[in-house]
């Protein structure tokens, strides 16, 4: 038996350490994402798999060049409206006036492709997209997109914001700003407001937050992330306005739990802000009532502090045998915590 050579060895081990290093920097994050979801299955919306690309399907548009690795767009905002451009072939006219002006409406999350245009970047408002993903429903699109391959009409446009901008990003920017925080395959992070996922990444990129996370276990969703109107009516449009109440963990934690509860709150020109934010070292769950007449009977008093449709929140721990209760105080513009305690009111 010939004698193992020392140095060969240590060669040949360090050479699998670098060579794994590699491959979990490259597909950990794949390889963790598959094993959350194999273990949490109810976190994820049913998708049905295709066996035909969008570019199968509707045609082969020309695809801008990708000057960098990045070159997979992504919409981030609540909604996109995609509709008509322009007619380029007078021999589609009639075609062309019986397509409907808007013709898909996107979501955060999905993917689309930039067609074919020299000097025009993605994020300016005259370029021009194909949808990535297949609407076997949507005929209209179908003829549409099938005219622009045809060079008849140009491809989709995608309607700006409020500010005039487009909600597209680039994949990388898209993870880094958005994906990593809001994962498009979990449906209330999906359609959280945009406007709550800017307070909310602001947070998680502060140093107080940077160490918390969406809850990530087998409590319900509804008693740990609540959209609802706990400021009241936007006295503009006189309609409840849309806030959050989340409950957050602190990542990787170890020995003793630590859990935050932040309440997301809109003031009428529809600025977020921080109403509550409030450390605890136990697990957290919340209810919350839209009718304050439904509290406890422990927490009835509570009423005359709720104006219309201000929502109230009670909130549990696993570390405190009595519920507290949030409620918005208009004059400081914050939520107040209130415990009611047997001792508290034999002292009465």
């Amino acid at each position: 038996m010939k004698k193992v050579d020392k140095k060969n060895v240590a060669i040949v081990l360090l050479s699998l350490i670098i060579v794994g290093s590699a491959g979990y920097y490259l597909f950990g994050h794949e390889v963790e994402r598959l094993v959350h979801r194999w273990q949490n299955p109810h976190m994820y919306d049913s998708e049905e798999t295709a066996d035909q690309s969008a570019a199968e399907y509707y045609g082969h548009p020309e695809v801008a060049d990708a000057v960098y690795s990045c070159e997979r767009l992504y919409f981030y905002g609540d909604m996109g409206y995609m509709t008509k451009g322009s007619l380029l072939d007078q021999t589609a006219a009639a075609a062309y006036s019986r397509i409907p002006d808007t013709l898909l409406l996107i979501h955060y999350g999905e993917e689309i492709q930039q067609t074919e245009q020299k000097g025009v970047s993605f994020y300016e408002t005259k370029a021009r997209f194909s949808p990535v993903k297949i609407y076997p429903d949507n005929p209209p699109l179908t003829t549409y997109l099938r005219l622009a391959e045809q060079g008849k009409v140009e491809y989709l446009k995608l309607s700006p914001n409020k500010r005039g901008s487009l909600e597209v990003e680039d994949e990388c920017d898209f993870r880094n700003e958005y994906a990593n925080y809001f994962d498009p395959d979990v449906s209330w992070q999906r359609d959280t407001p945009l406007a709550i996922k800017e307070v909310l990444l602001e947070f998680f990129k502060s140093n107080e937050g940077s160490s918390f996370a969406f809850v990530n276990d087998r409590r319900n969703t509804a008693q740990v992330y609540r959209l609802a109107s706990f400021t009241g009516l936007n006295q503009y449009t006189d309609q409840p306005k849309q806030e959050l109440a989340v409950v957050l963990s602190e990542k990787n934690s170890t020995g003793n739990v630590r859990e935050r509860i932040i309440v997301i709150g809109f003031d009428d020109a529809n600025k977020g802000r921080i109403l509550f934010n409030e450390v605890f070292y136990s697990k957290i769950l919340f209810t919350v009532y839209k009718d304050p007449y439904a509290l406890p009977k422990e927490a009835v008093s509570l009423v005359a502090y709720a104006a219309s449709a201000q929502q109230l929140i009670e909130l549990k721990t696993n570390s405190d045998p009595y519920s507290s209760y949030l409620y918005y105080d208009k004059e400081f513009d914050t939520m107040i915590r209130k415990t009611f305690r047997p001792e508290d009111e034999e002292n009465h």
